[in-house]
């Protein structure tokens, strides 16, 4: 259970909860960037999560309930059952089934992508946000089988790129707010688990409509630690201020211990 903010006033500022049980995770500073990494039984250590100093953002919320649409296929039998129907003030895209002219690829050849790659490949500047926009617009995405991960994802210019596989993609061109917990965008509370974090996205909704044009880092970590959680708990609290290209964060909900890295511009 995550929860993704970003806001465009007169600064673009990114917040974000990471909310895991019993998975071993490290914060590791580096010049290009400050990553959340999860140690993987078989990979290692994965950054999976954070920000980068050309002013990108990697979130990736579990979405709840699962949905199967969101599995790997194989290319014989990819198929699309993705509804095409998003928010408004957003540019919806279905994932469709099989990657459009752009790509030139038929099925066989060109399954999908992973949405745990796209989202490496944009914190780890090997890709921007508009070339991950591209493949989600020409090519299925998928998550690994029986969980669906979903992109929140960011860009310097406070562009909002959301990715849930098998279901689509939103763009928002620099939106005032965009918020991102564990349901889907598309389905919102059509379909109810205990997971979903639809509380959560209230309250955190209500508190970004009282926000003014100076709205700061002090005032996303307040908005944070109001749905910080403690049974799946909050151990990563981070806001990034894009404009100034400073990220902050926490750990353990310890929101007296802030740790602070000013990038280079690049």
């Amino acid at each position: 259970m995550c929860t993704s903010i970003v806001v465009n006033k007169k600064k673009t500022i990114v917040g974000w909860n990471l909310d895991i049980l019993d998975m071993e995770y490290r914060v590791r500073p580096a010049e290009e960037g400050v990553y959340i990494e999860i140690n993987d039984p078989q990979e290692g250590w994965l950054s999976l999560f954070g920000a980068n100093a050309r002013g990108d953002f990697v979130g990736m919320p579990t979405c709840w309930p699962f949905d199967t649409r969101s599995d790997p296929k194989d290319a014989e039998n990819a198929d699309d059952r993705s509804d095409p129907k998003g928010p408004e003030n957003a540019d919806a895209r279905s994932n469709p089934a099989v990657p459009g002219e752009k790509t030139g690829q038929s099925v066989s050849a060109a399954p999908g992508e992973n949405v745990i790659m796209l989202d490496i490949d944009l914190l780890l500047q090997k890709k921007t946000l508009q070339e991950i926009r591209e493949i989600a617009d020409t090519s299925p995405v998928y998550s690994i089988p029986g969980v669906t991960f979903m992109s929140a994802l960011s860009d310097g210019e406070g562009n909002v790129l959301h990715v849930i596989p098998g279901q689509g993609n939103l763009y928002y061109e620099k939106p005032e707010y965009k918020i991102l917990t564990n349901f889907s965008p598309f389905k919102q509370d059509t379909e109810k688990h205990p997971w979903m974090s639809w509380d959560r996205y209230q309250a955190a909704k209500a508190m970004l409509r009282k926000i003014g044009e100076d709205f700061d880092v002090k005032e996303c970590f307040g908005i944070l630690r109001a749905v910080a959680q403690e049974v799946c708990p909050t151990v990563v609290s981070m806001v990034y201020d894009v404009t100034e290209r400073t990220l902050y964060w926490c750990e353990n909900r310890d929101w007296e211990n802030v740790r602070k890295v000013t990038f280079a511009y690049v």
